[in-house]
Formats: structure tokens, sequence, C-alpha cells
């Protein structure tokens, strides 16, 4: 039997439909749960993106103090890339080597927006409270990767995925809405921030000649798929009679290209 390489196939990102959140003609001025996450999809509730506009001055001229920020569970962590940076670039390794960026237990929150608002005469007028501040990361930018390690409460391992925030302006006062986020099903396993997870697959032909693909547990419920070719214009078709984690194929007449992707 002569074993192949491993090929590697990456999973499809998960995205969500963008929330329309309050301009800045004046400041957010009530409480709430924008988006609640349930990554491994078990039901429980893992973290929350929420909003808060709290008036100082009650029953006179308003002043608000308003923040978005998420909030984490028990079994769910943020990390950061370093010491030095809480967000993460495009491709940076969300892994067991992140550092932890809030520490344990229910509550603990991350900063993505932060700002004052006093009401004059009907007149709002705002201000950056947060210019300056090392954790004000989110200032200047229209998008902000988040990394996070989940400890899956079924199974008891840590998974490691990141949260995209995006928004249509730097100004001070526009709010982040989640674009999109994804997690790695492999324990322990790293994932680029911003991108798929990569799914090792395990090529190899048998003494009949037949190509035996393999792949992990974790992803026994992933529909394998071919293609004649890679790039925008491929053709994705499901592969029959696939059980399990393991396909036999007949030997092949032509080149194909295979990928898992969650179903």
């Amino acid at each position: 039997m002569k074993t192949s390489s491993f090929l590697r196939i990456s999973a499809l990102v998960v995205l969500l439909e963008l929330i329309q959140l309050p301009t800045r003609s004046q400041p957010v001025t009530d409480t709430g749960v924008d988006i609640t996450f349930d990554f491994d999809s078990d039901g429980e509730r893992d973290a929350t993106y929420e909003h808060q506009g709290f008036n100082f001055r009650p029953g006179a001229e308003p002043y608000y103090n308003v923040n978005f920020y998420l909030r984490n569970t028990t079994h769910c962590r943020f990390v950061r890339v370093s010491k030095q940076r809480i967000d993460f670039a495009t491709g940076n390794a969300v892994s067991p080597a992140a550092q932890v960026y809030v520490g344990p237990g229910e509550g603990n929150e991350v900063t993505l927006l932060a700002y004052d608002a006093e009401s004059r005469f009907g007149q709002w007028t705002f201000f950056n409270t947060v210019e300056g501040h090392p954790d004000a990361f989110f200032l200047g930018k229209t998008e902000v990767l988040v990394g996070f390690r989940l400890t899956s409460l079924e199974a008891g391992t840590k998974h490691h995925g990141w949260i995209r925030f995006t928004r249509p302006d730097s100004h001070f006062t526009t709010p982040f809405t989640v674009a999109g986020y994804d997690w790695n099903p492999l324990p322990n396993e790293p994932i680029g921030a911003g991108q798929p997870p990569v799914i090792p697959v395990q090529s190899a032909f048998t003494s009949e000649g037949q190509l035996r693909l393999q792949w992990p547990t974790e992803v026994a419920n992933w529909m394998l798929e071919s293609s004649l070719t890679l790039g925008p214009d491929a053709v994705w078709e499901p592969v029959p009679d696939v059980v399990g984690t393991e396909h036999l194929l007949a030997p092949p007449e032509t080149d194909r290209f295979y990928r898992l992707i969650r179903p």
C-alpha cells in the first residue's frame, strides 16, 4: 500500500447577517443584547455582544455613557495576540499560545466602543473618552478580529476561533457589527484569524488500487465534495454514499480535488 501525503481541506466560514445599529445623530440610550453566540451549536450560550447607554443625569439634561462590548461565559475566554496586541490580523494563529484577555468567571468584557454624549438645549455633543487608553484597540479601525478559546461542555475539549467586527467608518461613535465567525472543531488546534479551519484528510491507495480518504471523528457529520478544478469557477459536487469518517473511491481516471464542508 502506498501512502500519499496529507490533503489539507478548508471548511466554509459561518457568516451572520449584519445588524442595523443606531447612527451617531444621537447616542445609544438603552441596554440590550445584540447577538448571542453558540459557536459549537450545543444549545448553550458561549458569549454575547451587548450595548449599554447609561444616563448619569436622569431628570435633567441627559449625559450618556455608551459602550458596546463582548461578554464571555465561564467556558469561553477571549484571547489576545500578545501583551501589546488585543485584536488579531487576518491569518494570525488563534492557538493555545494565545494569551487570555480576561480572567475566569462570567461577565468579563472586551470593549469595542466607548464614548460619552451630553445634550444641551436639544443638541448632542460627543466626547471621545478612551483616546490614548491602552485597551482602546478599536479606535481608528473599520475591522477588528477578536480571538476566543472555547471549552466544549459536552467533550471538555478546548477549541479556538475568531469573530470579525466591521463598521462603515472609523468615527469614534460608530458601532461595529458582527460580520462573521468561525472556530476549529479539532481540539487544541489553531485557526487563522478571519479564515476557515484547516482539516487534515489522510489519503492512501489500497492494494486494489482504490483511494481511501480518512478524516477526524470531530467532523464526522461534515460533507465530502469533489471538483475537477480549483478556484472561483470550480463546481463542487457531493460525493455519494459517504458514511462516517472514511470513504473508498474507485481508481481515479482523472485528477480530482476533495474538500470537507460543514453541513
